[in-house]
């Protein structure tokens, strides 16, 4: 008799933990959906402390932003220990970026070493396309993989270009030879000019014009009702953004979320899929 009780206990224990996980999974499956479909995509962040943020030309996903020409480090969460948001990283006026490298007024090139936190002389000799360092490249992202030497390069000609290079090794064997192998327009808009991007998963997820502010969109509305549908996204002009546009002095992607700051250093987060 103990031994049936036993198992009858065992049996309902067991019966409560499938029916609590059936439980999470739709609380899941709902606060998915509840975000999905939130009609205020636009949530307010706090404030940002920064004395001398005033020229942001650049942004980089790393957590460094070009300000005046100056590299700067930010963190929207916490503060430097200088009691601020934002942390000027060198005096060296930097002029243009490749991925994580950034070039000087005088050609010199350097890396940002966090753990010094401080820029380092890089060498790029044979090591990066020495097409990049034209005096029309104003900021260059690799995508791909590693050994497809494909970037997405904006120009001063306010258009985002595909170009990929191949790859030789010299004479030496300790350095490579890059040649172009395509060099194709890959974003414009008539009328405007693109003045910054951000890449995210390889892929250009925000451009910023002298007019407007483009995002991912949802195009398949289902997707918000239904959890086995995945929704399919498009580049398209963001009109909520757009309107705030003049008074936005920051802005850059994380993930699926936009954070940018106005001219008041109020700090948002915008949801690119709640809308």
């Amino acid at each position: 008799m103990e031994e049936k009780f036993k198992y009858i206990f065992i049996g309902f224990i067991c019966t409560t933990i499938i029916y609590a996980l059936i439980a999470i999974g739709v609380i899941f499956v709902a606060s998915r959906k509840t975000a999905k479909i939130d009609e205020n995509p636009i949530k307010e962040m706090g404030h940002f402390t920064c004395d001398s943020f005033n020229n942001v030309s650049t942004t980089f996903n790393n957590g460094l932003v070009l300000n005046d020409g100056y590299l700067y480090a930010i963190n929207t969460n916490m503060n430097f220990s200088n009691g601020q948001n934002c942390k000027k990283i060198s005096d060296i006026k930097i002029v243009k970026a490749i991925d994580n490298l950034y070039v000087a007024e005088d050609g010199s090139i350097y890396t940002y070493e966090k753990d010094s936190d401080e820029l380092k002389s890089y060498d790029a000799t044979g090591r990066m396309p020495s097409y990049l360092l034209g005096s029309d490249i104003v900021k260059a992202v690799s995508y791909g993989a590693n050994y497809e030497n494909k970037y997405y390069v904006l120009k001063t000609d306010g258009k985002i270009y595909k170009v990929r290079f191949n790859k030789e090794l010299d004479r030496s064997g300790k350095s490579y030879n890059y040649t172009v192998v395509r060099d194709e327009v890959y974003m414009y808009y008539d009328d405007e000019a693109i003045t910054s991007f951000s890449v995210t998963d390889k892929n250009v997820s925000l451009i910023v014009t002298n007019k407007s502010i483009y995002t991912n969109k949802i195009v398949n509305t289902e997707c918000m009702q239904y959890a086995d549908v995945e929704c399919e996204l498009e580049f398209a002009k963001n009109e909520v953004l757009k309107e705030s546009m003049d008074n936005i002095k920051y802005i850059n992607v994380f993930n699926n979320s936009i954070i940018y700051i106005d001219s008041n250093d109020n700090m948002y987060n915008f949801n690119m899929l709640g809308v």
